[in-house]
Order: structure tokens, then C-alpha cells, then sequence
């Protein structure tokens, strides 16, 4: 079986879509199967995908806004930098997926038409047996185009069951009535095109008022997990794009952790590597490395974050700031009793230091972590996602 793999492809330093086609991707290779990713040349995963032997076909990338690739690449510089302003969750700019596919320029006219239009070209080039899309629509229109079956990543958050904004489904409907296809009422509804919708979580996380075609797989991540050992001796990083610039992530841990005694590594592409004290910073950071001696994994809510923390089984304190989507996963960690949900105003040293000595005198974070572990790791993961493409295919 021949297996076209399509990422949300972008020009920021976000690596959950690509880590979840790699997990799919490798346990497809390991079971006799060729796959292929599609992603941008400017998509910064690109050095993530090289290292695995596996094809990649340069393919489009949505530019936000719509706007020329220079002035994308300097947008994309900037939202790493520089703290969004917002007093108010209610406020936020962004408050569903669609509008964020639009924003990012995923659904307009200029990209998705000539994304699905490559992609259904390297179906017929590659003869290609089966589509997976990580949150891209295109894909599952070019596979539609193509006449193959498809499989999506799905969530609560990206479903249209928390929101839809059909203004952002214009430019989608008028690529589909170019392509003899039927429209949609919201872009949202493509995911309904594919064969199955799988759900990279548990019930525990994510439930949908229509199931559908819902699989749910639990994580989607190719990396070791990991169990707990009893000495800890660091804090792990990574808050993303977004919340907060880097800078001031790194400046206030300085602050919060300077006499603490844990090393403290912090994930952050887009500054120099350094060492100031007892905090790390690293560029790329295999984090199973540190996990099973770490304290605490203070991230930014996005669902490979969350769901990377549960199957190492350590506790996690969640800054989501005012994405809807963030503020579900760290939610859902709050709620399983894995994690702390934390507003923007609680990112400073002191509070930062409070947080830390609770989950440092409460052991049931890392506890609860490691239950719910334990019944993800039955619903079989990139094994469950390959099984039904052969099932498919058959």
C-alpha cells in the first residue's frame, strides 16, 4: 500500500501535525507499506522528516492572510517575539478552527484550489492507495478528486460541534464548484468527506455530539514514551508560539527557578542556545530524554503537548493563553487531574514558583498521569491508524 501522508504544513515552529504523520508514517514503513509526506519547502519540519528515509514531495504552503511568502516568513518571525495583547479569553482574535484555517490561508482560494490540485497530481504520479490528512482539507478533496479512500485527524476543537464561521467557507465552496464538487456549509464539514475521522486522544478528553466515522487512537507520537523514575532532577519547557514571547519565557524562569535544585530545559527554536545558571536553552529538545527524572512539563496546551506529557506520565502546568483550541487540551489535562490550567497573569515568578512547589508536594499529578496512560495505550495508537488503512485498501 502506497500512502500519501499531508501535514498541516506552516511556516511557524509548530511540529504536532508533522510528529503525528512521522508516527503514522513509520509504523506504516514497519509493516511493509511505502508512504510519502507532502510538505512545503519552507515548512521548517522538513529537517524533523529527513532523518526517518522516508520520500518527501515539496508541496504548498498557506501563507497567513494570504499574504506574499516574504511578508509571511516576517509574520511568522514576529508572532514568535512578540506577546498578543488580550485582556479577555472572550476577546480573543481567533475562536474556531475555521477562522484559523482562514487566517493561516489554509481555505482561501489561491492555496487550497492549488494544494488539491498537486496533491491529486502526486496521487496519479505516485499511485497512491490511501490519503491521510492531518487537519488539511485539501487533502481530503484531492483524494475525493482522485477517487481513493481517506483518513483525517479530527478533535472537538477543530470540529464544527464548537464552532463554525461560514463566512470563512466562501472561498472553499468556490474552489469546489470549479472541481464539479458539492458544497459545503461550513469548510469544517470536508472532514465528514473522509472514510474515517481518528482522534489522536481518549473519551476521557474528547467527545462529539455525531461519532460518526470516529476512531478514537489515543496519542499519535513517534518518540519513546516513558515511566517515572523516583529521583527528579528537572523542569522541561516548551510554551510554544503565541502566549508569550520567548524572551520573557526565558527571563521569568531564570527568575522563578534560580535556587531551585532542578535543571531546567527549555525548548525554543527561534533563540541561541544557552546556559544562564540552571536553565537550558536548546533549540530542539528530545524531551523523553529528561521526562522520566523530570518534576514537571510546563507547556502551552497544544494537543501533542498534552498528550506527550500523559504518556510520559509526568505532571504539567498549562498556559494556554486565548487559543480556544489550547484551552481545551489544558482543560481536558486539569480535569483528568494531570495538570494545572493556568491564565496569561500567572506566567510570573512568583506564581510560577508556587505552581511548581505544589506539584513538587502533590504526587497524585504524576499518578492520575500514569492512569490515564494506561488506557490510552490500549486504544493501539499509529497501529489502530494503519489497521484501518488496510482495511480500506483491502
Amino acid at each position: 500500500m502506497r500512502i500519501l501522508l499531508t501535514p498541516m504544513s506552516n511556516l511557524t515552529t509548530s511540529y504536532g501535525a508533522m510528529t503525528r504523520c512521522i508516527s503514522i508514517a513509520l509504523k506504516a514503513k514497519q509493516r511493509g507499506h511505502t508512504p510519502i509526506i507532502a510538505a512545503g519547502k519552507d515548512d521548517v519540519n522538513q529537517e524533523q522528516m529527513q532523518q526517518f528515509g522516508i520520500e518527501i514531495i515539496e508541496a504548498p504552503v498557506p501563507i497567513p492572510f494570504g499574504l506574499p511568502r516574504f511578508l509571511g516568513k516576517v509574520l511568522a518571525w514576529i508572532i514568535s517575539r512578540v506577546e498578543i495583547p488580550s485582556d479577555n479569553p472572550d476577546n480573543a482574535m481567533v475562536k474556531t478552527f475555521e477562522q484559523a484555517l482562514f487566517i493561516t490561508g489554509a481555505t482561501r482560494k489561491s492555496f487550497f484550489k492549488k494544494d488539491a490540485l498537486f496533491l491529486a497530481e502526486v496521487i496519479k504520479n505516485k499511485q497512491i492507495d490511501m490519503l491521510y490528512s492531518e487537519f488539511r482539507l485539501s487533502g481530503i478533496v484531492a483524494a475525493k478528486l482522485a477517487g481513493i479512500p481517506s483518513i483525517t485527524s479530527y478533535g472537538k476543537p477543530e470540529s464544527s460541534e464548537m464552532g463554525k464561521d461560514v463566512q470563512y467557507a466562501k472561498d472553499v465552496n468556490t474552489v469546489l464548484k470549479e472541481l464539479a464538487m458539492p458544497a459545503v456549509a461550513s469548510s469544517l464539514d470536508i472532514f465528514h468527506w473522509a472514510d474515517y475521522k481518528v482522534v489522536p486522544s481518549s473519551k476521557d478528553f474528547e467527545q462529539f455530539e455525531d461519532e460518526n466515522g470516529v476512531v478514537y487512537t489515543g496519542p499519535l507520537i513517534y518518540g519513546k514514551h516513558t515511566n517515572p523514575k523516583g529521583e527528579k532532577k528537572y523542569i522541561i519547557v516548551y510554551l510554544g508560539l503565541a502566549v508569550f514571547p520567548s524572551k520573557k519565557i526565558v527571563k521569568t524562569c531564570i527568575e522563578a527557578f534560580k535556587d531551585l535544585p532542578y535543571k531546567v530545559i527549555i525548548g525554543a527554536r527561534e533563540l541561541k542556545e544557552c546556559d544562564i545558571g540552571n536553565v537550558c536553552v536548546r533549540k530542539y529538545v528530545v524531551f523523553e530524554d529528561y521526562f522520566p527524572e523530570s518534576l514537571v512539563f510546563i507547556n502551552h496546551g497544544g494537543q501533542n503537548s498534552c498528550m506527550t506529557g500523559i504518556l510520559n506520565a509526568v505532571a504539567q502546568i498549562n498556559f494556554p493563553g486565548f487559543i480556544y483550541e489550547r484551552r481545551y487540551n489544558a482543560k481536558g489535562a486539569e480535569n483528568a487531574g494531570a495538570g494545572i490550567f493556568c491564565e496569561k497573569d500567572a506566567f510570573n515568578p512568583q506564581k510560577l514558583r508556587e505552581l511548581v512547589k505544589r506539584i513538587e508536594k502533590d504526587p497524585s499529578y504524576a499518578e492520575n498521569a500514569m492512569t490515564v496512560k494506561q488506557k490510552m495505550l490500549k486504544l493501539g495508537g499509529s497501529d489502530t491508524v494503519v489497521n484501518l488503512m488496510e482495511g480500506l485498501v483491502e
